[in-house]
Parts: structure tokens; C-alpha cells; sequence
């Protein structure tokens, strides 16, 4: 006879998944990312010290984004660093 299992789905916490689509809603990541890939594309980017400290700033507020979307989700992930 077969088992039945049961999906396993992840444990979400509601007001952690609120609290980033709050922050992912004020701001203009959207809008930013799309200005930095056209100006990327069109060879207008100036690669710049201030220009470098923003984009691995954006990029350590992705990740954090990230992380913090994959615990309130109840996610379990090992990352090598």
C-alpha cells in the first residue's frame, strides 16, 4: 500500500513577509535597477567611487531582503561564503 504523505510548506511569518513588502513597496529598487541596466546597455554608466559604494550598497540591501524573505518563509538555507 502506498504512504501518504503530506506537503511539507514552509512556516510563514505573516508580519516579517509584511514588513518587507512595506520596505520593497517605498522604495524605487525597481526603478533604480531598470536606470542602472539601461545606462549599463546605453554606456552612460560612469563606474565612479560613488557610483561603486551605491551599487554594493543596493546589492547588500538585496541580500538582506533576500535573507530575510527565506526565514519568514521558514526556508532553511546553507550559504558558503
Amino acid at each position: 500500500a502506498a504512504r501518504k504523505t503530506s506537503a511539507r510548506r514552509p512556516v510563514v511569518d505573516q508580519q516579517a513577509l509584511a514588513r518587507l513588502l512595506g520596505i520593497l513597496g517605498q522604495s524605487s529598487i525597481a526603478q533604480n535597477l531598470g536606470r542602472l541596466a539601461g545606462d549599463t546597455r546605453s554606456g552612460c554608466l560612469v563606474l565612479d567611487e560613488p557610483t561603486l559604494a551605491q551599487i554594493s550598497e543596493a546589492c547588500a540591501h538585496v541580500r538582506l531582503m533576500r535573507d530575510q524573505l527565506v526565514a519568514a518563509l521558514g526556508l532553511i538555507e546553507t550559504r558558503e561564503q
